[in-house]
């Protein structure tokens, strides 16, 4: 989606980082720390995948085809 131009810098950041976070929640359990899971929700760090994940997508033509040469 990055590499299409559909999402922002600043969201493929804020995904890759969740992205880390989850694989490490998941992948090193036996030293996942809760206190990082109870500052991230508290802080709301997520917010922004969030509102993304909500919103109805409204690509406009050139995105739609961007997308579409992409995956085809």
């Amino acid at each position: 989606m990055h590499e299409v131009g559909v999402i922002s810098d600043e969201l493929y950041y804020s995904l890759s980082s969740a992205i880390g976070f989850r694989n490490s929640m998941i992948h090193d359990y036996m030293k996942f720390n809760n206190d990082i899971l109870y500052k991230i929700l508290k802080e709301k760090k997520y917010i922004d995948i969030y509102n993304f994940l909500v919103k109805e997508p409204n690509y406009n033509q050139v995105v739609r085809t961007r997308i579409e040469n992409y995956i085809f």
